[in-house]
């Protein structure tokens, strides 16, 4: 099963605060939690900060997955200029 997270109708246009970061990375893991195969979207999303960042996805170098899920991960790369 695949679960799409929108960036954008999670944390808004601009991606600027941890604590915004934080919700969409309780979205992952939670996913993650049920297995699920995760793509991440950052269309219509304007600003992003290292802030948000290492919040929503930083903190996934830390999560702890079980031996062959790491293929389950997949970034919709945006097609703008990061605010950093």
């Amino acid at each position: 099963m695949e679960e799409r997270v929108n960036v954008f109708e999670t944390a808004g246009e601009n991606c600027c605060v941890a604590a915004c970061g934080q919700k969409v990375y309780d979205i992952i893991t939670a996913a993650l939690c049920e297995n699920k195969k995760i793509e991440l979207s950052f269309a219509e999303v304007s600003e992003l900060t290292p802030a948000f960042l290492n919040s929503a996805i930083g903190q996934l170098y830390g999560y702890k997955l079980e031996a062959g899920t790491g293929h389950r991960f997949h970034v919709n790369r945006p097609k703008f200029k990061a605010g950093f």
